[in-house]
């Protein structure tokens, strides 16, 4: 029966994959080049978002084919599931993986990926216009793999391999996730020493040797997910490190994410403060690149509190329906709050109306470069 369900598990993961491409055949009328990166949030199983990224695609695509579009996302590290894992990118000490580490190697494999597509383009191509997309803590890697970005732009004197065009940023999770409803019932517990270990080792005894099938109805008749996900959930468990680098992560985020501490330039205030200052015929400056950045939040989003929300939009961010003609303001970041009832999780069912509004963004960072 054992060797059975090994065999079982072994064809699951065969399926099911830690990295997905979406790429067209090369063409010679392509003219159009974009990369669209996406960043999971946690669990980091690129296999949730299988769906939302076909769709994207497709939408993308239909919209504009003879666009070179490339769609790539991986798991993060630590929540590998498949027999052929992404390619190792920078040595570390093994799972689990902290958050500045899944940042380093999230940026270290967009370069990688980048780098890829480029070696078919020859030496003189221009820089590979890339979006991000981070979902949940992906939006706060997101950001910071921007602002990181920004700092070696400014200082860089050679020719870069991409320029990052746009951020997208799914039910972000940016500052203050210990406040969530969430946050604040889990953070007592991520403080216990060895808790994460605890519970990864639970996991471990009560569901190891368990038939692959059994796992997947089970998790079905707990979580009422559809069985993709419910699939994806049951690898997840039965993984090797992903229940404990899901805790171990979770306690960086408690305590890394709690405050807005990126520069003026990230949130387009130093666009701003330029345009203002040419309109009062004032010497500036070469103005920055314009990078456009999206914010799409929950309404009733459990991993983030509603003020945290609310002062954000606020203070950082803009609306469609934002003061029109002030100086400056359409460089900071367009926020949006979601109207059609979708969850944090997205991806477990709602894929398509996230993938259409996504496009939209992706459409409008394109078409403005």
């Amino acid at each position: 029966m054992f060797f059975g369900a090994y065999n079982e598990k072994s064809s699951i993961a065969k399926v099911m994959q830690d990295e997905i491409d979406l790429h067209p055949e090369p063409s010679l009328t392509s003219k159009r080049r974009l990369l669209v990166y996406f960043i999971t949030g946690n669990p980091g199983l690129i296999e949730y978002y299988r769906v939302f990224l076909t769709q994207l695609y497709d939408i993308l695509r239909v919209q504009d084919p003879k666009l070179d579009l490339h769609i790539y996302g991986s798991s993060l590290a630590g929540f590998e599931i498949s027999n052929d894992p992404p390619r190792p990118i920078a040595a570390h000490n093994g799972p689990p993986y902290g958050l500045d580490e899944q940042i380093e190697i999230s940026a270290m494999r967009l370069l990688d990926t980048v780098k890829q597509i480029n070696d078919t383009a020859g030496p003189d191509a221009e820089p590979f216009p890339v979006v991000l997309i981070g979902h949940s803590v992906g939006a706060y890697m997101l950001l910071e793999i921007i602002a990181r970005w920004q700092s070696m732009a400014n200082i860089a004197e050679s020719k870069t391999a991409m320029n990052i065009a746009g951020g997208i940023c799914l039910f972000p999770t940016v500052v203050d996730i210990a406040k969530s409803p969430t946050g604040q019932r889990m953070a007592p517990l991520l403080r216990i020493p060895g808790f994460s270990l605890l519970i990864h080792l639970i996991a471990k005894l009560l569901f190891s040797c368990m038939p692959i099938f059994l796992m997947i109805r089970l998790v079905q008749i707990i979580t009422f997910m559809p069985y993709n996900a419910a699939k994806t959930t049951a690898a997840f468990i039965q993984s090797k490190h992903g229940v404990r680098q899901a805790l171990f992560m979770a306690h960086h985020e408690m305590v890394q994410m709690s405050h807005d501490k990126w520069s003026d330039d990230l949130w387009g205030v130093r666009p701003l403060q330029e345009a203002a200052s040419t309109a009062m015929g004032k010497s500036v400056v070469k103005p920055a690149a314009r990078l456009r950045l999206y914010f799409y939040w929950g309404r009733d989003d459990h991993w983030i509190e509603c003020a945290t929300r609310n002062k954000l939009i606020r203070t950082r961010g803009r609306t469609r329906l934002g003061r029109r003609g002030s100086v400056g303001e359409e460089n900071k970041p367009l926020m949006e709050i979601d109207r059609n009832g979708v969850p944090h999780g997205f991806c477990i069912r709602h894929s398509e109306v996230i993938a259409e509004k996504v496009a939209e963004y992706v459409t409008e960072i394109a078409n403005g470069l």
